[in-house]
């Protein structure tokens, strides 16, 4: 079932209700009623953990202080019974009612915990078998009191499915009892199938949820969901990895490092994830980490196309495109269907100013997988960069579209509108990715720009004065300020931020020094860029 509903997630198929399909409700916004063990792995809670969705494991996230924004990112069958098997009656301490309210899923686990009998594999001899389970059980060594291994095997294999209790039985009796059609009472042991199966069935109902909404990027409430599981299960491998995940589309880097490394530590043999942890390190520039990891996934597994993709993204950082290229090409003949491969195949050709290939990675990526919205981005950027701005525009919303809780790519979309000549459309997308993003100050300088060839200077100070507090040493916003000062005629304050910028970035002296020889004349309009 689970398999069955990940390919479907995957398609992007958002109409399928976990609830229905696993036949259990659970209310996500409370934790959930099983009871909670901490591990070894889990840290102790902290009275600051109440603020962040993830704040039991990890303390809260700070990618957001300082932090610049970059655009160039590199992503049952049903189970056939015997009849003859089976009991004549259902236990007399289930009333009619309640077999009435238990969902099929329960009523089908009973008549399998209820069958008694597995029959071994036929290569598989019945000694051998006996004494691992017996083993496996606690029931010490066979000291020749059960009358037939075989025999005794039929019992393990029947109450060892789902029962958490070992009740010594002979099984030879239990066998002939039901081939006679004699009523078993058991209802503890229902009790504990039902209990079982219900628990089993709010895991997947949870991480199903869950798993839709990180697959259509609602990352803010894939975190929520995954926060109300129990915190043993918020410490394995795949709930790391969906938690990562989530933070890395929500570009907060430090938590999503945070938590693909705890996946890493968890399960060190897992190569499904390792991509996103280089993507990662490659991010916040972590060379030292991503050569130590790139070393480290060859070494365990030569193949996997995962292990490929992160020397790739290692190389990638050190600016050797063309060997990042090489190892990327490895990766694909390991997986052709390799989403993420081909999308940072994509960028490292764009970084080449190779556009050709480029635009061929990106759609090979999306033939694989349409829903891959960085394949639409580096269409976008490629378009954007060529100047053809009605595709630039259609493929940056065709991102958009997939990836709707993103400040970032709605900035992108912007500038194209922008480009295309729809600046008031580009107004208000700019203004969505503010209130996505209200700490991200790309926003606020794109609209300062636009404002600016609107000949409209006091909107344009007002937000350059907001991208100023948070990005302080930044010397193209000091210098934006100075040629909206200078707009309005207030040349003192226009010397100052000149200045200031000067300071800031030496390298651009000539640019600033040629506006500050012209702080006296008739300003003139000049071209106001949207590069920030």
């Amino acid at each position: 079932m689970w398999t069955s509903f990940e390919a479907i997630a995957e398609l992007g198929v958002s109409d399928v209700e976990t609830s229905e399909l696993f036949g259990i409700t659970i209310p996500y916004t409370t934790k959930s009623s099983i009871c909670d063990v901490k591990t070894p792995l889990q840290p102790i809670e902290t009275p600051a953990s109440a603020t962040h969705p993830k704040t039991h494991l990890f303390p809260p996230s700070t990618a957001f202080r300082n932090r610049t924004v970059h655009f160039e990112t590199p992503g049952l069958t049903p189970i056939a019974v015997n009849a003859s098997l089976m009991p004549a009656e259902t236990p007399k301490s289930a009333s009619n009612a309640q077999r009435q309210d238990v969902p099929n899923v329960l009523k089908r686990a009973r008549e399998v915990a209820s069958r008694q009998y597995y029959p071994p594999s036929p290569e598989t001899p019945i000694t051998t078998v006996a004494r691992s389970m017996r083993y496996l059980r606690g029931l010490g060594k066979d000291d020749g009191s059960t009358p037939s291994r075989s025999k005794n095997l039929n019992d393990t294999f029947g109450r060892s499915l789902f029962s958490l209790e070992n009740q010594a039985s002979n099984a030879t009796t239990v066998k002939q009892r039901v081939l006679n059609g004699e009523q078993l009472e058991k209802p503890a042991a229902t009790e504990t199938v039902d209990g079982n199966v219900r628990h089993i069935l709010e895991l997947l109902c949870s991480m199903g949820k869950a798993y839709q909404c990180l697959r259509s990027y609602n990352c803010k409430e894939a975190l929520q969901i995954l926060q109300t599981l129990p915190l043993r299960q918020q410490a394995t491998a795949w709930v790391l990895h969906q938690e990562g995940r989530a933070y890395l589309e929500l570009n907060e880097f430090a938590s999503a490092e945070r938590c693909l490394e705890q996946m890493q530590i968890v399960d060190p043999g897992r190569m499904k994830g390792l991509e996103l942890l280089s993507t990662v390190y490659w991010q916040v520039k972590k060379e030292v980490e991503l050569a130590h990891l790139a070393q480290r996934v060859t070494d365990w597994d030569r193949e996997s196309p995962e292990a490929w993709c992160v020397v790739g993204n290692c190389f990638s950082l050190q600016k050797d495109h063309e060997t990042a290229l090489t190892f990327f090409s490895r990766s694909l003949q390991l997986n052709p269907n390799f989403t993420y491969t081909h999308t940072l195949s994509g960028y490292e050709y764009m970084a080449n100013e190779d556009f050709v290939k480029a635009i061929a990675c990106f759609r090979q990526a999306l033939r694989t997988d349409d829903k891959h919205y960085n394949a639409w981005y580096g269409l976008g950027a490629i378009y954007q960069r060529q100047e053809k701005f009605d595709l630039a525009e259609y493929h940056f919303g065709k991102a958009v579209a997939l990836h709707p809780t993103s400040s970032a790519l709605r900035c992108n979309l912007g500038i194209a509108q922008f480009s295309n000549g729809k600046a008031y459309q580009a107004l208000d997308t700019l203004s969505e990715a503010f209130h996505l993003d209200p700490r991200n100050p790309q926003a606020r300088f794109q609209r300062a720009s636009i404002y600016m060839a609107l000949h409209r200077p006091e909107e344009a100070l007002s937000e350059l004065c907001k991208v100023r507090d948070v990005a302080p040493r930044e010397a193209t916003v000091h210098f934006s300020l100075g040629k909206v000062y200078k707009k309005l005629g207030r040349t003192k304050e226009a010397m100052k931020c000149f200045l200031t910028a000067m300071d800031l970035d030496p390298k651009g002296s000539q640019t600033i020094k040629s506006a500050l020889e012209k702080l006296e004349e008739p300003d003139i309009d000049e071209g106001t860029g949207v590069g920030f």
